[in-house]
């Protein structure tokens, strides 16, 4: 899992010994090596200390504001050398240090408790608590997602059976993919019957515990707040274009990387004008933008983004669709399906971008025209469904399904469709079209249904435990399930969500522990292992954060005998 949630290992050589006579300066000193994942830690970090009794009752801490074991309100800043620094615990010389009282070192039991920040990941807590004693510890931070720590982010060969005590892997280790740990080793799979690991000679002993829900805000974006932009995931990258900031159309974009928590802004030359309303697709190798609203009106122009080559190329605009906005746009592997959208009346008209011959080819039109509709490819169709067309007072719940090599259209059963809507979302699960929430003439809805191309049929989605009624909002497909988060409702903007499992047909509310503001109009894409959001609105505030969110998961134990 390619994330800034990373492996913090501590070892503590602690050389204050208790019983000290009063003469004794009231220090407690001790030496520490810091590694993040296998690289060793090297700059400046905050450290927050306490020492505790048996009960988690706080005898001591750097500036003497735990209470219970509760976290330090100030931090003590320290250097960190190639991963090694050193403190006297009581050296009031530090900023934020208080001193050790005389009576800690009469306690025939103490623990020590410590939080690190690295600057990335703001405080954690290192667990578990230390006794007091002239030994090596290791300790990992208590908040790091369950899953987050894999093969990738450990040296060849340093953590196998023998290093872990047992069950010390259970909750932090996802090796899913790993089939080359020694001998012996235990290995964590987020899959059950885990073929890999069982070919590569490992037994499933059973399952562990489930993982919590982790939200955690990001590096901040060199772009300005912003909305209605568009994002695409490349497979290490979130790419970030366009948009509207409640004032003007945007023109910026930026690539974020959760593997190393860094946005890297986009050449601005030969890049499109500044729009919002378009639509963004990843080829595979290119962001592609096209049409959307710019300070001059709708267009139909566009272009392709290079994230390898940091370049822009510009679209034909021969014989491209009629400009539009608020339109549809799917990737079939080859060609770029552009259909739908707003210009002033409502379109059902499209075009066919073949990117190996940098071409436009038309498209038949058959569905009634409409906008904030959806649509999703299948593999070998494109499902568009729902929608209105404000011309003639219409919501629509119906669809077509389009066939981009014979350009034909096919109808979409209306037995067991959800009601009519538009602005709603939807998404492809791999075998059904998922769609969910959105407002029709009747107001916001909180139903939805799923759609199976190969049947031509409708499943019904539970509403049980399901999200409030919503709009402009994303939604992400896991690979095991649908997450919804934000929106605007009845009140305004939302800052909770749900995840749908299609297989129980069931809805698991999203932790709201940490998460980000209320918010809609955003943007979500799922990385392989986190939803990653970027900015949206409630006006007149317009936000420019990054948040990912890891939901929670079982893990599965393997060994190998």
């Amino acid at each position: 899992m390619k994330t800034l949630r990373r492996l913090l290992v501590l070892f503590l050589v602690l050389t204050g010994l208790p019983n000290l006579p009063a003469q004794v300066p009231q220090l407690l000193s001790y030496q520490g090596r810091v590694a993040v994942g296998a690289t060793n830690f090297d700059g400046t970090g905050l450290f927050k200390f306490a020492l505790l009794d048996p009960s988690g009752a706080t005898y001591w801490s750097n500036d003497n504001s735990s209470v219970a074991g509760s976290e330090p309100a100030d931090a003590v800043t320290l250097t960190v050398a190639k991963g090694l620094y050193s403190v006297l615990l009581g050296d009031t010389s530090l900023e934020n240090m208080k001193v050790v009282p005389h009576s800690v070192f009469g306690k025939p039991d103490i623990a020590l408790r410590v939080w690190f920040d690295d600057g990335v990941n703001g405080s954690q807590l290192l667990t578990p608590d230390q006794p007091i004693a002239a030994v090596g510890y290791a300790m990992i931070a208590a908040n790091v997602s369950n899953g987050a720590i894999t093969t990738a982010k450990l040296a060849p060969g340093a953590v196998t059976s023998t290093q872990l005590a047992p069950g010390a892997a259970a909750a932090n280790l996802n090796a899913g993919s790993q089939s080359g740990v020694a001998s012996g080793g235990l290995v964590l799979s987020t899959t059950d019957n885990n073929s890999a690991l069982v070919t590569a000679g490992y037994l499933k002993i059973g399952a562990t515990v489930t993982t919590n829900d982790q939200w955690q805000q990001r590096a901040l974006a060199p772009l300005s707040p912003r909305y209605g932009h568009t994002a695409v995931w490349t497979g290490t990258e979130m790419i970030v274009w366009g948009g509207y900031n409640g004032a003007t159309q945007l023109g910026d974009g930026a690539r974020f990387n959760p593997a190393t928590n860094t946005w890297t802004a986009l050449s601005a030359p030969g890049g499109p004008a500044a729009r919002y309303g378009h639509t963004a697709i990843w080829t595979g190798t290119e962001m592609i933008i096209w049409g959307g609203l710019t300070a001059a009106g709708f267009t139909n122009d566009g272009a392709r983004y290079n994230p390898t080559t940091n370049t822009w190329t510009p679209l034909p605009t021969a014989g491209a669709p009629a400009v539009r906005a608020t339109h549809t746009a799917v990737w079939t592997g080859t060609k770029m399906v552009v259909w739908g959208g707003w210009n002033g009346p409502a379109l059902n008209s499209g075009g066919r971008y073949d990117l190996a011959t940098d071409a436009w080819a038309p498209m038949s039109t058959s569905p009634a025209a409409r906008y904030n509709h959806t649509a999703v490819w299948t593999g070998s169709t494109m499902v568009m469904w729902g929608g209105e067309n404000p011309n003639i007072g219409a919501y629509y719940a119906n669809g077509g399904r389009y066939d981009p090599v014979g350009d034909t259209w096919s109808a979409v059963s209306n037995t067991g469709e959800p009601a009519i809507r538009s602005l709603h979302s939807a998404v492809w699960t791999g075998t059904e079209m998922f769609l969910w929430g959105g407002s029709s003439s009747a107001g916001l809805l909180n139903t939805g249904g799923r759609y199976n191309p190969v049947s031509d049929t409708w499943a019904p989605v539970n509403t049980v435990a399901a999200p409030t009624v919503r709009r402009y909002f994303p939604v992400v497909w896991t690979g095991s399930e649908v997450i919804v988060w934000g929106g605007a409702g009845n009140s305004g903007a939302l800052g909770d969500g749900s995840r749908y499992d299609p297989v129980s047909n069931s809805w698991k509310a999203i932790s709201t522990a940490g998460a980000p503001p209320s918010r809609y109009s955003h943007s979500a894409v799922w990385s392989g292992s986190e939803m990653i959001i970027f900015g949206g609105n409630p006006p007149p505030i317009y936000f420019n954060d990054t948040w990912s969110y890891a939901p929670s998961r079982p893990l599965y134990l393997y060994q190998r005998p």
